[in-house]
């Protein structure tokens, strides 16, 4: 994630269309090679009549081999709806990102938030979920607004998945984890995953991106569960 800012706050992009600059922060952004002929982005339209028709798209690509879904607002065409959300992911990642980043470094060397007897890359004993909502409500709470997590779970065939979603800038963020046979498990696993892609201390090396699965789903990335979408611009990591 950090990487993929800093390239992009480096690159002193020309003015241009802002599909086509969300197209080259995503290639100039990965990490992970990808098939050459696999789409950058990937987009969807929802459609409503109300006095007139109107489109809302929602925009998925890989960034870093991590999937990303963000869905804007409703337009009067689908081409307006595309450069909306595609406005929206640019001043997320190239503008307030980039904010982020520099706060938590400020905070990094915080012990009570980061306690230093800890071995490099291991997970505190009191818990990913916990380290979780320091982050939340202290760490970074001039951007998440002080909020605590919220959680919801999927349940199916005896497998739970759980999603966190977390308030950045004002909006509301939605990230899964993976099946686990607990809801503990699913807890854990999930709380684990964002803050490795916070880049939090301590979680840096929890996990790696998937070369095989990015290239697997380059072509048809999957679809947000269910209970990602809402009524207001969000993003799903």
């Amino acid at each position: 994630m950090a990487s993929a800012v800093m390239q992009a706050q480096a690159s002193g992009k020309a003015m241009k269309g802002a599909i086509s600059q969300l197209q080259e922060f995503i290639q100039g952004a990965r990490s992970l090679p990808m098939p050459a002929s696999c789409p950058v982005l990937h987009w969807s339209h929802d459609t409503r009549s109300t006095a007139n028709v109107e489109f809302r798209a929602t925009v998925s690509f890989l960034l870093d081999g991590v999937p990303h879904h963000t869905i804007g607002a409703w337009k009067p065409s689908k081409k307006l709806a595309q450069r909306d959300v595609s406005e929206r992911v640019l001043d997320l990642f190239v503008g307030q990102w980039g904010h982020l980043l520099s706060d938590e470094s400020d905070v990094s060397e915080d012990s009570e938030i980061l306690p230093q007897n800890r071995e490099s890359g291991s997970v505190q004993a009191r818990g990913a979920a916990h380290d979780l909502e320091i982050y939340c409500t202290s760490t970074a709470a001039s951007t998440t607004g002080s909020a605590p997590p919220r959680w919801s779970y999927v349940e199916e065939a005896g497998c739970y998945q759980a999603f966190v979603e977390i308030k950045l800038f004002g909006i509301p963020h939605t990230f899964p984890g993976k099946h686990s046979h607990s809801k503990e498990s699913a807890h854990d696993d999930a709380a684990r995953r964002v803050l490795w892609y916070f880049g939090h201390p301590g979680y840096e090396n929890a996990f790696e991106p998937d070369l095989e699965f990015a290239k697997k789903v380059a072509h048809d990335i999957p679809k947000p569960a269910a209970c990602w979408f809402q009524d207001s611009a969000l993003l799903a990591a």
